[in-house]
């Protein structure tokens, strides 16, 4: 399936923060990559050929943009929001959405 002409929201869950030197709770860029495409393969059904985030703060409204790439090297941009964030859980929802391809 293509994705060139998806809009789509997905929510998945990051369960792993990581710690930043300044003592605040990051989602590191590798956790938030996979959780993504994890996320958008399930809504749609297709894979991905990579996927690349940023690191985040792990801050509700934190907004992020993550690159990536169908297998027949169609670009797509993902913008995402960190929508809740549980310190006793360490889990980080956020929302994700296909804004160009």
């Amino acid at each position: 399936m293509n994705l060139k002409s998806l809009t789509l929201v997905a929510t998945a869950v990051v369960a792993a923060l990581a710690l930043a030197a300044c003592s605040e709770s990051t989602v590191s860029s590798d956790e938030l990559s996979a959780q993504v495409e994890s996320s958008l393969e399930e809504s749609v059904g297709a894979p991905l050929e990579t996927v690349d985030c940023p690191e985040v703060t792990a801050e509700v409204g934190e907004t992020f943009t993550c690159d990536a790439a169908e297998p027949n090297g169609n670009e797509i941009v993902i913008e995402g929001e960190i929508t809740e964030v549980d310190p006793d859980t360490d889990r980080v929802n956020f929302n994700v959405e296909v804004v160009s391809s």
